[in-house]
């Protein structure tokens, strides 16, 4: 990682449209029963109720996706502003409809209370995927390292505020402004391929 400079990390994404950390495969369960294991089945039961109802395109990827057995983890990628940006409009659009249909304060656990975290995460897969074939999309994986223990050294730094109102969420994480604008406001974007 010394050798990393940013001229040699330019050239190495050079080309790509989506940069990925290492397919992690062999779930054992499948994706949705590891979800279940550790995190609220109803939030990612709405998830896909969301995506059938509102999302039709995204099914048949969706449900493959969630009956294999392999996942990017971490929502750790570089990717092209004009698919971010897309990213940001689904998952979000998701995540809100999520948020006014169920009572997320029963969950008092951290695989709870970050159930609908745990589910965008897999989800990213979903999008991803869909995303790859319809835009035929470059992809680059890469090895991702953890620097620290997440739970002493990382973790707390990284908790951010955030902070919404009815035309944007903002998450402030180390100074770091990340603004989404909630659909109703947003400027349209052209993906191209």
């Amino acid at each position: 990682m010394k050798n990393n400079t940013p001229e040699i990390i330019t050239k190495s994404i050079e080309g790509y449209d989506v940069i990925l950390p290492r397919l992690i495969y062999n779930l054992k369960p499948t994706v949705y029963e590891h979800y279940i294991c550790e995190h609220p089945k109803e939030i990612i039961d709405k998830f896909i109720e969301i995506v059938k109802s509102d999302y039709p395109d995204y099914t048949d990827c969706m449900e493959n996706f969630l009956n294999g057995h392999e996942m990017y983890l971490a929502l750790n990628f570089v990717i092209r502003k004009d698919m971010f940006i897309n990213w940001c409009d689904w998952i979000f659009d998701i995540l809100f409809k999520i948020e006014k249909i169920t009572d997320l304060t029963k969950y008092k656990t951290y695989n709870g209370i970050r159930g609908q975290a745990f589910a965008a995460e897999r989800f990213f897969n979903v999008w991803l995927k869909y995303n790859i074939e319809k835009y035929s999309l470059k992809t680059k994986e890469l090895n991702a390292y953890l620097l620290e223990d997440l739970n002493t050294k990382v973790y707390p730094f990284l908790l951010g505020k955030l902070q919404t109102d009815n035309k944007r969420v903002m998450l402030n994480i180390l100074g770091i402004k990340i603004f989404h604008w909630r659909k109703n406001y947003k400027q349209s974007h052209k993906i191209s391929k």
